[in-house]
């Protein structure tokens, strides 16, 4: 028996078991003693692949794993498969046909075949797995490029399926031309910066290619070149996309991320930190503007309620606020503000009055109520107040406006219905302005001709309980205009206890002007006011005009002014004081100082009185100042001093220019004694022979006493020509009177005279003893007639007030004589 063949010939019918191999030849078998023959059969586990094709060639396998039937499955790196414009879904078993890719253009078919989940543990034989392709679907969210979900029909996650060519996008809608202008879509490139990541357009249709996208989360980025933005500090919200003022921002500090041309704001700024974003508005080349959907604008651009030192180390800088009226000049006066609807702009006037949109305001560009600080290149400009104070600015807070030189704040064409033109101060706070320039300027409405004080500064302390203290360094207030008075500057108090304390150094009041159409006057083409202490250093007041009284300045009510190293120069006024013009209290006086010069002024009509300066019930004192010759000072009282003081230099060399002039004094009525020119010197010169004297419009004289004798120990007497005018005690007309033992005697030209009338008052070491002598005593060379003091007298040195009249001429001296 051929036991080879047999066993031969048994395992070529062997069946292997599913996943294993049976081995061969057999190994042998076992003949048991009954004669059977019992063979064993060996198998061993098959080596399984899992072959993972190539997408390009089929028939060449990409990956491959190999592992032992019912063995895990460990796969460390899937092959990676991709095809331009498809989505890879897995693999499926069904092999392509004609070797071509499997392709589901189908979504839901596509998924189907994914779900056959590649096996945990190798199967009883190999697998071959091909690459299912289907179309792809993108998730797309569509933002601008500041994330916000852009409005339109892109304003939700849209899904796009790709069937083979570029997906199709319009340019956003709902967004209106004068607003912003689409410039593209941008593939996740959220600053939409990338110019690789910009999408093709032609015209307003855009192609977005597959090769582009990332995944699920892609976004399209929408990037506009916007021309404005709204801002509504007030009802706006950041979250908003600002292309309409009911989808407003709420601060500007994200309305520059936008970078837009103009903003336009909704309602006032009040937070500290954002108004210090308007910073380096005119650098960054975007403009504020503010905006109402009615024809009045009723909030200001910026309304400060409370202190913040963020302000005060910040400040408001390098910012231009228009409040879009433009005005028109005519020749009534520099920089008429007008109302009158027959007005065009014309390039040859200075302003336009008509404003561009038909918008006015009624109310100031900037209220505050607390602390605020203005600082470098800030312009404040073409704001209409119709109904309201102050054209620019509002403040019954703490307010300084400071900047450095070259850098100056600038408030100009601004008109204040009622007061303060350019800035409005009512308030005990104080107010301080460093480097401005306040021009161009109006208080005045066609509706109103009582009020319109201010025209550049009006500062109301009317039935305050405090004093604000105003200061004012290197202004300029120039060309501006009220109706009623101040055309320059208007400051009002009450009497009671709070008139602001005004300091002015390095200031121009020039070129303004008070009058109106409709013929209305007022007071203080410069500067006016009332029951304020004024102090001017080292400035000048030039070229303004009233059409009142003080066509330079006005004060009234007792308020003082102090003039130092000042020029008041070429001023008029239509009614009196063509440089000066005081009024009322008793107590008010105007102290000309340090070589402070009123020159040039002018009355506009014949009636007017005080060409240089008109006086009611207020002193002048003469502190080293001057008052040329061509102008006169007018008294209307007989409480009115003209006063030199210790400082004052009286040498005719003084004021050559003048012919040593130091003013013309010309009395209202005669009343002896009524101007006193007071000089505190113990020694010095002929002091009266400086002042020129005119007749009253009645042909009334003079007279004046001074009180000083001169270097010769002789005191000057008071000379005037018969008509009343001429030079106080000419050198070559003095009337002297001296004391020889019991005798006076008087002179008139160095010879002997007999006065018409002498009377003397009997001092005893400056107190008046009694009364003056009952006789009358004339000095005459030709008589023995002596003064002698009774004998109850004390011995002791007695003063001797002898006064008189020579020709006409009242005199008066002071001797001395020694019982």
């Amino acid at each position: 028996l051929n036991i080879t063949d047999i066993v031969n010939e048994i395992a070529a019918d062997i069946k292997g078991y599913i996943g294993f191999t049976a081995s061969t030849p057999l190994p042998g078998g076992i003949i048991d003693g009954r004669g059977t023959t019992v063979f064993t059969v060996q198998y061993k586990r098959n080596e399984i692949s899992l072959n993972f094709h190539n997408m390009a060639d089929y028939n060449n396998q990409q990956y491959q794993v190999r592992g032992k039937y019912g063995r895990d499955v460990l796969i460390t790196e899937w092959p990676k498969n991709s095809k331009s414009g498809y989505k890879f879904y897995g693999w499926t078993t069904q092999a392509p046909d004609a070797d071509e890719e499997v392709i589901k253009n189908d979504y839901n078919e596509a998924k189907a075949i994914i779900e056959e989940e590649i096996p945990k543990k190798f199967p009883p034989t190999y697998i071959d797995y091909y690459p299912v392709f289907g179309p792809e679907v993108y998730d797309l969210t569509f933002k601008d490029q500041f994330g916000k979900t852009i409005s339109g029909t892109f304003d939700e996650t849209r899904q796009w399926s790709y069937d083979g060519n570029d997906l199709p996008l319009d340019s956003p809608s709902d967004v209106d031309s004068d607003v912003a202008e689409f410039e593209g879509w941008y593939v996740n490139n959220p600053n939409c910066d990338d110019p690789t990541a910009k999408l093709d357009s032609s015209g307003s249709n855009w192609l977005l290619p597959v090769d582009k996208l990332n995944g699920t989360d892609d976004v399209l980025y929408a990037k506009w070149n916007y021309k404005k933005i709204y801002v509504d500090p007030e009802n706006g919200s950041d979250e908003n996309k600002g292309m309409t003022p009911h989808q407003a921002l709420k601060t500007i500090a994200h309305a520059i991320e936008y970078a837009p041309e103009k903003i336009m704001l909704c309602s006032a700024l009040t937070d500290p930190e954002d108004i210090c974003n308007l910073n380096g508005f005119d650098t960054l080349g975007i403009s504020i503007e503010r905006y109402s959907a009615s024809s009045v604008i009723s909030f200001p651009y910026i309304h400060i309620k409370a202190g913040s030192q963020l302000l005060e180390e910040k400040k408001l800088n390098n910012i231009t606020l228009d409040g879009g009226a433009v005005f028109i000049s005519d020749d009534n006066g520099p920089y008429l503000f007008t109302y009158d609807s027959n007005y065009s702009y014309d390039e040859q006037k200075t302003k336009s009055r008509k404003r561009n949109d038909g918008v006015e305001s009624s109310t100031a560009l900037i209220i505050n109520e607390g602390v605020m600080f203005i600082g470098d290149s800030v312009i404040l400009q073409n704001n209409l107040n119709n109904s309201g104070e102050g054209g620019a600015i509002y403040n019954t807070g703490t307010l300084t406006l400071s900047a450095t030189a070259g850098k100056e704040i600038i408030i100009k064409n601004n008109n204040s219905a009622k007061y303060g033109g350019g800035i409005y101060h009512r308030t005990s706070n104080n107010l301080t302005l460093n480097n401005v320039i306040i021009t161009d300027n109006s208080a005045s409405s066609p509706s109103v001709t009582t009020s319109g004080q201010g025209g550049g500064i009006c500062i109301n302390s009317e039935n305050l309980d405090s004093n604000p203290v105003i200061i004012l360094t290197n202004v300029q207030i120039l060309n501006n205009r009220a109706v009623s008075s101040g055309g320059g500057l208007a400051s009002t108090a009450t009497a009671a206890g709070n008139r602001p304390e005004i300091s002015m150094t390095d200031v121009k009041v020039n070129h303004n002007f008070v009058a109106s159409k409709n013929n209305a006057k007022g007071s203080g083409g410069g500067i006016y006011t009332k029951w304020t202490n004024l102090t001017i250093t080292n400035g000048n007041v030039k070229d303004n005009i009233s059409g009142e009284n003080g066509g330079g300045i006005t004060v009234s009510q007792g308020a003082p002014l102090v003039c130092s190293k000042v020029i008041i120069e070429n001023n008029t006024a239509y009614g009196n004081g063509g440089g000066i013009s005081t009024t009322g209290g008793s107590s008010g006086y105007v102290d000309l100082a340090n070589g402070t010069k009123i020159i040039n002024n002018h009355l506009g009509n014949s009636t007017g009185l005080g060409s240089a300066v008109y006086m009611s019930n207020s002193d002048i004192i003469i502190n080293n100042g001057y008052i040329d010759h061509n102008n006169d000072v007018y008294f209307t009282t007989s409480n009115s001093e003209v006063i030199l003081t210790d400082e004052t230099s009286l040498s005719s060399g003084s004021y050559d220019e003048n012919n040593g002039i130091i003013a013309v004094l010309t009395p209202d009525i005669y009343d002896e004694g009524k101007i006193i020119i007071t000089n505190k010197k113990t020694s010095g010169g002929n002091f009266a022979s400086l002042f020129k004297v005119s007749d009253s419009p009645d042909g009334k004289k003079w007279a004046i006493k001074q009180e000083t004798e001169n270097s010769n120990g002789i005191l000057d007497c008071i000379s005037s020509d018969a008509g009343g005018s001429g030079i106080v005690n000419p050198l070559e007309q003095t009337v002297t009177a001296s004391l020889n033992g019991s005798r006076i005697v008087v002179k008139y030209n160095g010879t002997i005279v007999k006065p018409d009338t002498i009377s003397i008052s009997i001092y005893y070491y400056g107190t008046l003893t009694d009364t003056p002598l009952t006789d009358t005593k004339y000095a005459d060379p030709d008589s023995s007639d002596s003064i002698s003091l009774p004998a109850d007298y004390p011995s002791g040195t007695y003063d001797l007030d002898v006064s008189g009249t020579y020709n006409g001429v009242p005199f008066f001296a002071t001797l001395q004589m020694t019982k």
